[in-house]
Formats: structure tokens, sequence, C-alpha cells
């Protein structure tokens, strides 16, 4: 099947050493509320150094022999050690293409350098894409492609139980199924040697790293390795069974080591006793426990308390058998454990 492409190129930064600084992009699109074939695209840029300063717009190609200047539309902080660059722009197409789908694409020469999971990654082009079906969304209008409203920036802690909420996101109501994928160099490339982030360090094949398709709940079981990742995020939206778009982010995730500064493990301890446990259990904390959460494989919340103590009995002997991960809010952090049930 031959694709139309919609090719977005940008260089953001202008030299080759700014160029190595992004560490997560996507692009999203609304859709015109009168005109169903024209779309309001926004790429959002994060990168890792509040200082670099933003090029003051993008070369956008359409694909259909039309090419507009996208300017930089706002600049936003989200760390202290990260920054947002969103540009923003918009297109009309003429017609449906036979083929429904196009992309529209952005990419970069390189990606941040030392990825401990893309080989001599600085040298890799980064590139996303967003989906449209224009064969399903030319009967709508005011459509938003699905969305990920977590930060780009994603921070475990090596030896620790790490779950992330990516926070799906459809402002229409749509479903959307949420899963992984092998970062890409262009639309048919992937990055050239690629390693799944639960295949560093330690045993391979050892560890978990799986997103819920329906929560967007990522769980990695453990981090090992003290190191810069990246990792991409799909997100496809349906309506009444109808595929209209899909989304990818691009990620970088960063393993601080034990005995950091982020590390809040060394400010106070944690445990849950016994362990395997028939269902009922005690969690001690030196701090006070705020709220706790049980998660199952699957990435799903299917338990919550909220409490005021530094020790809290658990009965839930109705818990099937298997392996759980407890999420402890306490007033100085969270703290993710694992628990058997058997």
């Amino acid at each position: 099947m031959k694709n139309i492409f919609i090719f977005l190129f940008a260089v953001i930064f202008s030299s080759s050493a700014y160029a190595t600084h992004q560490r997560g992009i996507d692009i999203t699109i609304v859709q015109d509320s009168t005109n169903s074939l024209k779309f309001f695209a926004t790429v959002t840029i994060t990168v890792k150094v509040l200082s670099i300063s933003a090029q003051d717009s993008l070369v956008i190609k359409w694909g259909d022999g039309n090419a507009d200047t996208i300017p930089l539309f706002d600049t936003l902080g989200v760390s202290t050690n990260e920054t947002e660059f969103r540009y923003k722009g918009n297109h009309v197409y003429q017609n449906v293409p036979p083929d429904s789908i196009v992309y529209v694409s952005v990419q970069d020469l390189n990606r941040i350098a030392d990825l401990v999971n893309v080989s001599n990654s600085v040298n890799e082009p980064w590139y996303v894409e967003t989906a449209l079906n224009l064969k399903q969304l030319q009967y709508t209008t005011g459509n938003s492609t699905a969305r990920f409203l977590s930060n780009m920036v994603l921070n475990p802690i090596a030896n620790q139980i790490f779950i992330f909420d990516l926070q799906p996101n459809d402002t229409d109501g749509d479903s959307f199924y949420v899963e992984l994928t092998t970062p890409l160099v262009s639309h048919y490339q992937t990055v050239g040697i690629y390693t799944n982030p639960n295949e560093i360090g330690g045993t391979v094949g050892s560890q978990i790293f799986s997103v819920n398709s329906s929560t967007g709940e990522l769980i990695w079981d453990k981090p090992q390795t003290c190191a810069t990742y990246v990792a991409d995020f799909k997100i496809s939206e349906y309506r009444n069974g109808k595929f209209l778009s899909s989304t990818l982010r691009d990620n970088n995730m960063i393993v601080q080591c034990v005995g950091s500064s982020n590390d809040l493990g060394k400010f106070y301890t944690t445990s849950i006793s016994p362990n395997p446990t028939d269902g009922n259990f005690t969690i001690t904390s030196s701090a006070t426990i705020q709220q706790i959460e049980i998660i199952n494989l699957l990435g799903e919340k299917i338990y919550s308390l909220r409490c005021n103590t530094s020790t809290q009995t658990m009965h839930l002997s109705s818990l099937s058998k298997g392996v759980y991960f407890i999420s402890i809010k306490t007033a100085v952090g969270l703290a993710m454990k694992k628990v058997v049930v058997e």
C-alpha cells in the first residue's frame, strides 16, 4: 500500500552540539471545527538545558507540494533541568488520498549522546509521527488526537520498582490503545541497534518492562544500570471500532543511582511483612503513610486506601495468588514494594 507522507523536517538548534540535547518529542493535532480537512499541529520538544535558545521557526513539508514555516509558539520550563519548545502550524488537505492514512512526522539528525540502549545514539536520527485516517476524519470535525499528558522525561531510581502513569488522554472520549514501540529513524526504519530497557544490566529478560494498554501505567521492575535510556510509546485512537489516529512519543528515562539526591530511600524505610503472604500483611514505615495502592502485573490499580499512620495492616485474603506492586505514599516520598500472595 502506498501511503502519503507529510514530512516535517526540523533542525532544532543551530549547531550539531545543540542538536543532541533533545529529551522527548511528539506531535499533537486538532481538527478544525468546520472544515474536516483542516488540521492544526503542535510540535512539542523537550530539551535538557534551559539555557539553550530555540530556533524561531520550523519548516513543514506537507507532502502535497505545499510548504509552510511554523513559528515558535511558546516556551515552558517543566523542571530545573528541562524546558519545552512548542511550534504550531496548520494545513488544509484538498482531498482524501486513496490510501486514506497520512503521517505527520518530525525528524532530527541526532539523538542525545550516550543513550545506553541505543548503539552510537548521537549518530542515530530521532523520528516521531502522528497518523491521521482521513477516510474516517473527513466525516467529523473538531477531533483531537489522543495524547500523553505526562512529562516526556522519566526519572526512575536504580534497584527500585518504577511505576509511572503516562496519563493517556482523549478529549473527545474516544477509546485508545497504548503500546511500547521501538524508536524510529524514519517511517519504515528503526534505530540501528536497540536494546529493551529491561535487558540492560542484571540478568537479561529477568526484569519487567511493560505498559498497560488501557491505563497507560508503565511498570519497570527494576532498573539496574544508572544511565539514560530511550523508550517510545504509541497511543492509537478509535471511535466505534474505527481507527482515527495514532501518536508516537519519544521519551528519555534518566535512571538515578542509589544514594543520589533523588533517592528518597535514604531518608526513610518502608517494609512489608510477612512476604510472601496469604493476603494479610502489615506495612510499616518510618514516615507517615498517607496512601496505599495495590497494582497488578497488568498495571491496573485494584485497591486504594487513604490513611494517616506509620503502620497499616492489610486484610486482602481475597486477592488471587500472584505478584503485586504496592505503592506507598508517605509524607516524604513514594516507595514501591513487591508482594507475593500465595
